[in-house]
């Protein structure tokens, strides 16, 4: 980690800056590290993340290249292509907004690799994040996750802030 990283982790750790506790949809990195269940479905040319965190849906389109935003114009999830690499999914996110949680910073323009795989015979789903963002990483940060399989949990399809606070 760069000293510039050290310095923005240190000053959110100081800082009241609960996301959450504001009721603010999650960055990309808080997406996909939030321990919620989540479908996969790949259609034609497209695959579909539902994650139950935040209700959010991300549909992202299989090869080729994405629609880029308007210059200038990260955003919190950034624009996304996907490939199927063997038995693993690979999406790759651009464009993003810098991030700063107790486990990762990222700033403008960071690049973020999922690479989802099956293993146990389809039981687990391993995530592999690689964090590209020079500004704060000396190299590509790594982060992994594994999850169960659990096909009988369902979705709350809960609105965002009610599923944090219990109100609409």
């Amino acid at each position: 980690m760069t000293d510039t990283a050290r310095e923005r982790l240190k000053q959110h750790a100081e800082a009241a800056n609960d996301a959450v506790i504001r009721c603010e949809p999650p960055d990309l990195l808080t997406l996909l590290r939030a321990p919620q269940p989540i479908a996969i479905t790949v259609r034609d040319n497209r695959v579909i993340i539902h994650h139950d965190h935040w209700n959010t849906v991300r549909t992202i389109g299989i090869g080729g290249r994405a629609a880029a935003p308007a210059a200038g114009a990260p955003t919190r999830l950034g624009t996304a292509t996907a490939r199927v690499d063997g038995s693993t999914l690979v999406v790759e996110s651009r464009d993003l907004l810098g991030t700063v949680s107790p486990v990762v910073t990222t700033t403008d323009g960071a690049t973020v690799v999922e690479r989802w795989t099956a293993a146990n015979n389809g039981a687990r789903l391993n995530l592999e994040l690689v964090v590209t963002d020079p500004a704060s990483y000396r190299e590509p940060f790594v982060l992994t996750q594994a999850r169960v399989r659990t096909p009988n949990e369902k979705m709350l399809d809960l609105p965002p802030c009610e599923a944090v606070s219990g109100q609409r």
